[in-house]
C-alpha cells in the first residue's frame, strides 16, 4: 500500500521560512541581490508578490528566480525547483480529450 504524500506550494514553504526569520518581502528580496538599479529590485520584488498570490499549477519557477531563492537562503536552486515540481505534479489534471465517438 503507497502511502499519499500531500505537497505543499513553494510560497507557503517560502513564507513560513521568512516568518521564522523575520523577514519581510523586502528582505527577501534584499537577500537576493545584487541589484542595480531601483527598477531591478521592483521587478523582482513584483515577481515574488506574483508568484505568492497566483498559485496555478501553469506557474513555473524559473531558473532565474529558483537561483534567487538559492541566494536568499543559501541552498541549492535545485532544492526550490524540486519542491515546486513536486507540488506541479501533485495538482496535476489530465489534459481533456475529446472523444470523436460522443
Amino acid at each position: 500500500m503507497s502511502e499519499t504524500v500531500e505537497h505543499v506550494h513553494l510560497a507557503e514553504i517560502i513564507q513560513d521560512e521568512m516568518r521564522e526569520r523575520g523577514w519581510s518581502l523586502d528582505t527577501l528580496v534584499m537577500n537576493m541581490g545584487p541589484f542595480y538599479t531601483e527598477e531591478e529590485w521592483g521587478v523582482c520584488k513584483l515577481s515574488w508578490e506574483m508568484f505568492f498570490a497566483v498559485r496555478e499549477q501553469c506557474v513555473i519557477l524559473g531558473n532565474v528566480m529558483a537561483a534567487q531563492l538559492a541566494d536568499a537562503f543559501d541552498v541549492s536552486p535545485e532544492f526550490f525547483t524540486n519542491l515546486h515540481e513536486n507540488w506541479r505534479k501533485s495538482v496535476a489534471t489530465p489534459p481533456m480529450r475529446c472523444d470523436p465517438k460522443e
